[in-house]
């Protein structure tokens, strides 16, 4: 397995469905299995039924926000990578490894995802 091989599943956790529709072609395109999701609430019960090897996820989302999922997810599995977006005013969870910003650029998520990928 070559370290680029250690994300292939990438769970999107956004609000927005234009958001989960340009995040989803983005990655997926890049040759990664990608599910997505409108919250945390629904996040947590795709992790009930599975794994993901990276999680990226809005900061602000209704039900569970950002913050209260990484909290979930490092509870219940310790080595789920996590990728926040934020605006530049969000306070992310020690528990994210990366933050991005809002506007999101999407050659700087696919770099952050390489760059976990290869940790």
């Amino acid at each position: 397995m070559t370290n680029i091989d250690k994300i292939r599943s990438i769970l999107i956790v956004a609000g927005s469905s234009t958001r989960r529709e340009l995040l989803q072609i983005c990655v997926s395109s890049r040759g990664f299995y990608v599910d997505v999701v409108a919250d945390g609430s629904e996040a947590i019960e795709k992790f009930e039924l599975g794994s993901f090897d990276l999680v990226l996820s809005d900061l602000q989302n209704r039900h569970c926000g950002g913050n209260r999922l990484a909290e979930y997810i490092h509870e219940n599995n310790e080595i789920t990578p996590m990728i926040a977006i934020a605006s530049v005013e969000s306070h992310a969870h020690p528990q994210h490894e990366m933050v991005l910003h809002n506007p999101l650029r999407m050659e700087a998520l696919i770099r952050a995802i390489r760059v976990l990928a290869t940790a």
